[in-house]
């Protein structure tokens, strides 16, 4: 979601559950989502209004998994907060490194209201990657049952990075996966969002 002034808006989501009330319950979090966005608040900010608004009067059972960012062409810094999703995958072009920023947030969205969720920030700079993934991935299991894992993700970023645009590296994360599982099939969902900073 493009904000304006520099800033554009970013986040993968997973809801429990299956089907129809699942599609429900998370068209009605994004759609208070994207309300949220254009108060101008901070990412943790952002995910504490959306988790009050989302559990009040809840009995589902459902929850959100949301990792949210704010990218930031100005001050050169990435904006996030995380419930209970998966880390963000974090490629650092100057040192050929990635690591998962697991840091900030607090639980899934919708389980419990009066929640805080924290605001981090990184400082990237030409060349950096961003990986935001489902479960599906770090869980697709081999044939003999090992999973997948975020150090494969963390390795092949760092094999393909430097060389590959946002949608190759999709396409290298998919394949290694794929090829990981050997014809197993997935037992979840398996999504990517890649982000490169081509400038800075």
């Amino acid at each position: 979601m493009d904000l304006g002034n520099g800033r554009v808006a970013l986040c993968l989501g997973d809801v429990s559950g299956k089907g129809v009330p699942a599609a429900l319950y998370m068209s009605r979090a994004l759609n208070e989502l994207r309300h949220q966005v254009t108060s101008g608040d901070s990412p943790g900010e952002i995910l504490t209004e959306l988790n009050n608004h989302v559990s009040r009067g809840e009995t589902s059972g459902m929850f959100l998994t949301l990792f949210f960012m704010i990218i930031d062409s100005h001050t050169k810094k990435i904006y996030f907060t995380n419930g209970g999703h998966d880390p963000m995958v974090y490629y650092h072009a100057k040192n050929n490194k990635a690591e998962l920023i697991s840091s900030a947030g607090g639980l899934p969205i919708g389980i419990m209201e009066d929640q805080t969720y924290e605001t981090g920030e990184i400082e990237f700079g030409a060349g950096d990657v961003m990986l935001l993934t489902s479960d599906g991935i770090k869980e697709q299991k081999s044939p003999r049952g090992e999973q997948y894992g975020s150090e494969r993700l963390q390795q092949i970023l760092e094999r393909c990075a430097k060389e590959e645009d946002a949608g190759k590296m999709i396409d290298a994360v998919m394949a290694d996966v794929l090829g990981f599982a050997s014809g197993r099939p997935p037992h979840d969902d398996r999504t990517l969002v890649c982000v490169k900073i081509l400038g800075s």
